[in-house]
C-alpha cells in the first residue's frame, strides 16, 4: 500500500520530534557529565528559612534534606527534570503542529522546512552550550572577562556565608549598565557576572546582596531552568524566520499560482509564529517574575533586609537614569538571556498609568517585578518574620 502524503508528513513529524527531544536530552546531559548537580534548595524551604539566633547572617542551619543532592528517583528530582523537559515538549508540539497544518496544504517539503525552522535554533543553542562551556560561554557572549581577585573572593565569600559550593567561574562584564546574572547547567559550569557599573554603584555589602541573590537563583535551579528557556525561546522565533523564507521565495517565483501559495503560508507562519512568541514570552516572564522574589530573599536574609532593599534603590535609579539607551553588551543574542538579569527594566514606562490596561498588559510581558513590588515582599518575608530555631 502506498502511504498518502498527510500519513507520511504524520510519520516523518513524529520521528523528527522525537529526535528532537532525544538530542535536547542528549545535549543537556552532556553538559553535565561526570558532574553532580548543585545540591538543590527547595523553593519551599528556601522561602521558609529560620535563623539560628538574630542577627546571624550564615545560612548553617539550612535543613540537611537542603545540603544533599537528591537521588534522581526522589521526587523532588523527577519535578525538577519535569519542569526543565517540558519546555521542549511544548516546543515539539507547537513544532509538530504546524508542520501538520502546512504539510497537508502544501506538501511534505513545506512541513519539513517548517520542522527544521523551528527545531534547529534550540538544538544549535544547546550543542554551542554543551561544546562551549554552558554559563561561562553565556558570559563570554557578553564580552565577558575573567574577574579580579577582589570580585571572585566576593563571590566565594557570599557562597561560603550561603553554605554553598561556590561557582566555577567568575566574569566581569564590561559594560557601565548596573545588573549581574548567574548561568549554567550544572556546577562543572556555573557563572556568576557581574558588571563594571554595578561594582562602580554598589558598596561592598549591597554588591555582596546581589551576588547573593545569584546565589539564590542557582540553589533553587532558576539558572538551569533560564538556560533551557533561552534556548526554547530562540526555537519558536524560528517559526516566524520560516514564514518571512516563504514569503520572500513567493514574491521571487515567475508563477502566479505558486507565488500566491507561498505568500499566503509565508503569512500565515509569520502570524502563527508572532503567536507562539508572545505566549512563550509571557510564559517566561511569568516564570521569571516568580523566582525574582526568592533569590531576594536570600540577599536580604544574609546581609540584611536593608543593605538589599539600598541595592534595589541604587541599580532602579541608575536604569532609569539610562532609559531610552540601547542595551550594549546584555543586548547579545537578542537579549536572549533577559529573563537572567538581576534588573529588566519593564515595559510599562513612567509614563503609563499603572491602573491602565495597557499598563498591565504590559506588564505580562514584564521579566522582574517592579521595584515597588520586590521591597513589599523582601520586608513581608524578611529575617525579621521568622522565629528562631
Amino acid at each position: 500500500h502506498t502511504q498518502t502524503p498527510t500519513h507520511a508528513t504524520t510519520m516523518s513529524s513524529t520521528k523528527m520530534t522525537a529526535l528532537f527531544l532525544l538530542t535536547a536530552f542528549l545535549a543537556d546531559e552532556a553538559v553535565a557529565a561526570f558532574q553532580r548537580p548543585v545540591p538543590s534548595l527547595p523553593r519551599q524551604q528556601h522561602q521558609t528559612l529560620s535563623w539560628h539566633k538574630k542577627g546571624d547572617h550564615h545560612l548553617s542551619q539550612l535543613p540537611a534534606a537542603a545540603q544533599k543532592t537528591p537521588s534522581w528517583r526522589s521526587p523532588m528530582a523527577i519535578k525538577n527534570a519535569a519542569s526543565e523537559i517540558s519546555p521542549y515538549i511544548a516546543l515539539a508540539g507547537v513544532s509538530s503542529g504546524a508542520t501538520l497544518l502546512f504539510s497537508s496544504l502544501a506538501g511534505a517539503s513545506v512541513g519539513s522546512v517548517i520542522a527544521a525552522s523551528v527545531l534547529l535554533p534550540t538544538g544549535l543553542l544547546l550543542v554551542e552550550f554543551a561544546l562551549l562551556g554552558g554559563g561561562r560561554r553565556v558570559a563570554q557572549l557578553m564580552g565577558g572577562e575573567p574577574a579580579d581577585q577582589r570580585l571572585s573572593g566576593l563571590v566565594h565569600e557570599v557562597a561560603r556565608d550561603a553554605n554553598m559550593p561556590p561557582p566555577s567561574f567568575v566574569y566581569e562584564i564590561p559594560t557601565e549598565e548596573p545588573n549581574a546574572f548567574a548561568a549554567g547547567f550544572s556546577r562543572k559550569d556555573m557563572t556568576v557576572a557581574v558588571t563594571r557599573g554595578l561594582r562602580r554603584a554598589l558598596y561592598t555589602n549591597e554588591l555582596k546582596a546581589v551576588i547573593a541573590h545569584e546565589m539564590g537563583h542557582i540553589a533553587a535551579r532558576d539558572v538551569r531552568k533560564n538556560m533551557h528557556l533561552a534556548a526554547v525561546v530562540a526555537g519558536l522565533g524560528g517559526l516566524y524566520e520560516a514564514g518571512r523564507i516563504f514569503l520572500r521565495s513567493g514574491k521571487s517565483r515567475k508563477k502566479k499560482d505558486k507565488e500566491g501559495n507561498s505568500v499566503i503560508i509565508g503569512l500565515g507562519l509569520m502570524c502563527a509564529g508572532v503567536v507562539a512568541k508572545v505566549g512563550g514570552e509571557a510564559l517566561r516572564a511569568s516564570s521569571s517574575r516568580h523566582a525574582e522574589y526568592g533569590a531576594d530573599l536570600m540577599g536580604a536574609r544574609l546581609y540584611g533586609e536593608a543593605t538589599m532593599v539600598s541595592a534595589l534603590r541604587k541599580i532602579d535609579a541608575l536604569v532609569k537614569s539610562r532609559r531610552g539607551g540601547t542595551r550594549d553588551k546584555l543586548g547579545a543574542r537578542g537579549s536572549a538571556f533577559m529573563h537572567s538579569y538581576f534588573s529588566n527594566p519593564g515595559r510599562a514606562t513612567d509614563e503609563i498609568k499603572s491602573g491602565s490596561w495597557w499598563a498591565r498588559a504590559l506588564r505580562a510581558f514584564d521579566t522582574h517585578p517592579t521595584l515597588e513590588q520586590r521591597i513589599e515582599s523582601i520586608r513581608a518575608n524578611g529575617p525579621d518574620s521568622f522565629s528562631s530555631v
